[in-house]
């Protein structure tokens, strides 16, 4: 990956060579070199530069073509004293045994092919013993109502928030099927195949600060309404007059 500048690559037994251009990136092994890709742009926090933040626990805005995402804690501006990294597969990279304090933290993007894309380092501040008042984790989502295209999921309000939603197959949350970001405390989501899924809620303060998730939720899917006899469960249109 080239972040800036330029760089020659050529196999040694070859005169010609390809020329990476600043945020430009190639795989190379000892038998191929190439092709040349743009790599991706630097993500952002979800919460503004200089956030404070109840545990080291970092939400990133999505960046298209990504596969994982990279965040990097540090003690100075330009990320050399590195005293935390995690890798991700999901825009939530959480860093463990952070003491409160003042930090900058550097975030990429990871392409498919491996390549770690462009950076960004923003300042933070991990406050541990904030108000709890003022970092609650929103109550876990139930479900509210379904029908054959859509299910709404509900939860408990939280005054003056925003709100993230997250649908998953596991309960680890690391295969996610759905992010919703919404201004009112429910959402709908598309109605997925049969199956269990886990649904969870984080809470964003006025200030884009974001709380801990709260406690996930599983609810079934099933792949259609059926009344006891195994038979196909129709709704009755009001306006064709009693089912027969």
């Amino acid at each position: 990956e080239v972040l800036s500048g330029k760089v020659a690559v050529a196999k040694p037994a070859e005169g010609a060579s390809l020329t990476l251009a600043t945020a430009k990136g190639a795989i190379v092994d000892s038998r191929t070199v190439g092709p040349m890709v743009g790599l991706l742009p630097a993500p952002r926090l979800v919460a503004r530069a200089g956030a404070d933040y109840a545990t080291a626990q970092f939400a990133i805005v999505p960046v298209a073509g990504a596969s994982a995402y990279r965040v990097q804690l540090s003690t100075d501006s330009d990320a050399i004293d590195i005293i935390a990294e995690n890798n991700a597969a999901t825009p939530q990279v959480r860093l463990d045994g952070i003491p409160d304090g003042t930090y900058f933290v550097r975030i990429s993007a990871i392409d498919r092919a491996g390549l770690e894309g462009l950076t960004r380092i923003e300042p933070v501040r991990i406050s541990a013993r904030a108000d709890l008042a003022q970092r609650a984790a929103a109550a876990a989502p139930n479900v509210d109502h379904s029908n054959q295209r859509e299910i709404g999921l509900k939860w408990k309000p939280l005054g003056g928030r925003s709100f993230v939603l997250q649908v998953a197959r596991d309960a680890d949350f690391s295969w996610l099927v759905h992010t919703v970001r919404t201004a009112v405390p429910q959402a709908s989501v598309p109605r997925f195949g049969f199956g269990t899924y886990y649904a969870r809620v984080q809470s964003i303060n006025d200030d884009g600060t974001p709380n801990p998730f709260s406690a996930s939720q599983a609810f079934i899917v099933t792949d259609q309404w059926v009344i006891n006899d195994g038979s196909p469960l129709v709704a009755r249109d009001s306006r064709s007059g009693p089912a027969r």
